[in-house]
């Protein structure tokens, strides 16, 4: 699929909330990318507290998507995007966490679709 930055942009508005926190609460999975299936209604349910999307090859459109789903999550502590990454997201939203060092080494790197969600 080819929908690009701003088809995933337009796709992240729809799946967002509205101003009175409504969103469709009938969709379970969306799939962009061959192979990659995102539990949309399981992150929105809570039901969700680690997410190996590691070995996906995801791409741009699915992060942006992922991360507009995650605003309104507050389940998932870790979210392993790429290789050996685990970002620890609940710790964050909690502000738990002081320091963050996101250098990596080896395989361990930090990769744009990591600093998607993090943003």
């Amino acid at each position: 699929n080819r929908i690009g930055d701003e088809g995933a942009k337009a796709l992240a508005v729809a799946l967002t909330p509205n101003a009175e926190g409504v969103f469709n609460t009938s969709l379970n999975t969306i799939t962009i990318t061959d192979g990659v299936v995102l539990p949309i209604g399981a992150l929105r349910r809570n039901e969700l507290t680690e997410l190996d999307l590691s070995r996906k090859r995801l791409k741009p459109e699915d992060v942006i998507i992922l991360g507009a789903v995650l605003v309104s999550n507050t389940s998932l502590n870790t979210l392993t995007i790429t290789d050996e990454v685990d970002l620890p997201i609940g710790a964050l939203r909690r502000n738990e966490i002081t320091e963050l060092d996101l250098r990596g080494s080896g395989s361990k790197r930090l990769q744009p679709e990591d600093a998607i969600i993090l943003g």
